[in-house]
């Protein structure tokens, strides 16, 4: 499992979560060449 989340002053906001086999990408790093506004953080291990 994955989630990307953004932080606020009081809290964190989860955009979406995936699941085994998902894509895990930042669309505006990998469409705009940007550094992306989202955390992505795994909640399991992972490879």
């Amino acid at each position: 499992m994955v989630r990307a989340f953004a932080h606020t002053d009081a809290n964190e906001i989860t955009f979406w979560s995936g699941k085994e086999g998902d894509a895990v990408i930042s669309m505006k790093s990998d469409m705009a060449g940007q550094k992306g506004y989202e955390n992505i953080g795994l909640l399991e291990d992972g490879e």
